[in-house]
């Protein structure tokens, strides 16, 4: 039996210690992702139109005290919806950290006066770090939560702040795609890794017992329509097929916005997200190896046929004007997957 170590350990993905952990049996059990915005490459004019998009849903400014109670409410009505684990797990707000001063700044979004998103940065001279966004759950999928950060690098780059730095849960892709659209750029890769212990269940062959993380592949509509009527899905990549390639391309949800940009930019087909959990396709006997991409960064590789029923989230992805990728929210309230030859893939989420 392994020996069980105190736990977990939050570390870059490419530290050396990654292969001393692995060695005495310990596993990833979340991903997290860091992002920087320099002044330099931050763009006004975009930053104001993300902010203008949701004029009619709501007023954009920045907080100040006497707001300290409305963000004590949003707080405590979202802090449960944090995804990840120890590396992105937000800490409920004290009356202190929830009023906003010189050091500590918050900008929110208001509809008819109830705060309904909100941004929180800790500012040190020239630098700000984002401690956290919320947004309301009924307010979700409004463009909310990239209109009030859009707003805090407006006002803190007229301020004199050159570097913004931010993160997350890599399960969020929302939040990738979020502050992709700011002008982020994502520079760093975490793991969460923790020890084995006597109760975890047995892995599946070739896994590691106990992990659980999401695996995103992009597909053209189409594709995922034949395979739903087949009962396999058998594209590796635009262009190529899991017989051509010996794999099924795979990429985390901070992945993903990168490699459909580079592959899928020119391609008019419609697309969508298949969002999977990778510890479901291990449990089928398929394996899925973290393998290179060619640029150094590793990816999900699954070496096998997707079977629909893995399947977890089905999102709408495409091109906006200015060729950024987008993917749409799960719909929650949508029937369960879809059966037949005429079943719209269109954005679903189990509900079995």
């Amino acid at each position: 039996m392994s020996r069980v170590e105190p736990g977990p350990v939050v570390v870059r993905a490419d530290d050396p210690r990654r292969a001393e952990f692995e060695a005495r049996d310990w596993h990833v059990t979340a991903r997290s992702w860091g992002a920087q915005l320099d002044r330099r490459a931050s763009d006004p004019a975009s930053l104001r139109d993300l902010v203008a998009r949701v004029a009619d849903v709501a007023a954009v400014r920045e907080l100040g005290e006497g707001d300290a109670p409305a963000v004590l409410a949003l707080d405590a009505a979202t802090r449960d919806d944090y995804p990840g684990e120890v590396a992105t797990a937000h800490r409920p707000l004290t009356r202190d950290r929830a009023t906003p001063g010189p050091s500590r700044r918050a900008f929110g979004a208001l509809a008819s006066g109830e705060l309904v998103a909100m941004t929180f940065l800790d500012v040190d001279e020239s630098r700000a770090e984002t401690d956290f966004t919320t947004v309301a759950a009924p307010w979700r999928g409004r463009g909310l939560g990239t209109a009030v950060k859009a707003a805090s690098v407006l006002t803190l780059v007229a301020e004199g702040v050159t570097r913004f730095r931010t993160g997350g849960s890599a399960d969020n892709g929302a939040s990738v795609a979020m502050n992709r659209r700011v002008g982020y750029v994502l520079d760093e890769e975490w793991i969460t890794m923790a020890p084995p212990t006597e109760t975890e269940t047995p892995a599946a062959p070739g896994g590691h017992p106990g992990r659980t993380t999401t695996i995103w592949h992009l597909a053209h509509q189409s594709d995922w329509r034949a395979a739903i009527v087949s009962g396999s899905y058998r594209v590796s990549t635009r262009g190529a097929s899991l017989d051509d390639v010996g794999f099924i391309h795979g990429s985390r949800p901070h992945q993903l916005a990168a490699v459909a940009e580079f592959v899928y930019a020119a391609d008019d087909e419609d697309l969508c997200v298949l969002v999977m959990d990778e510890q479901t396709i291990r449990a089928s006997g398929v394996e899925v190896r973290e393998e290179d991409g060619g640029d150094g960064e590793l990816y999900p590789h699954i070496h096998g046929p997707i079977d629909p029923a893995w399947v977890l989230d089905v999102r709408a992805a495409w091109f906006d004007s200015a060729g950024r990728f987008m993917v749409g929210e799960p719909d929650v309230d949508a029937a369960p997957r879809p059966h037949g030859p005429d079943a719209d893939p269109g954005v679903w989420r189990r509900s079995e």
